[in-house]
């Protein structure tokens, strides 16, 4: 499950994968 941030920035994915 990816955990989508308020901040819908660069942190706003914790995934590795989808760290892009």
């Amino acid at each position: 499950k990816i955990k989508r941030i308020k901040m819908g920035s660069r942190s706003a994915h914790f995934c590795p994968k989808c760290q892009k």
